[in-house]
């Protein structure tokens, strides 16, 4: 028997790199629609962020913004 997506997601941690970016924004508002629960990480915001800034994914996933080349950081994030 085939999982749906939503059955797939649901309750699942997801980590999406860039999730401010135009694809990225599209790529997490889909997934919390599944009922994933989405890390994003992120450079600091820029102009180019209306996309994720108007479907207000701020408030429905956990927001980070920092290089993810930060190990430190990003060992802290996904642990």
């Amino acid at each position: 028997m085939q999982n749906t997506y939503s059955q797939i997601f649901n309750h699942k941690k997801v980590l999406v790199t860039g999730h401010t970016g135009f694809k990225g924004s599209w790529l997490t508002s889909w997934l919390v629609l599944l009922g994933a629960k989405v890390i994003g990480i992120s450079l600091k915001q820029d102009k180019n962020s209306k996309h994720f800034e108007s479907l207000k994914l701020k408030q429905l996933i956990r927001d980070f913004r920092f290089d993810i080349c930060d190990y430190s950081k990003l060992n802290k994030v996904i642990i």
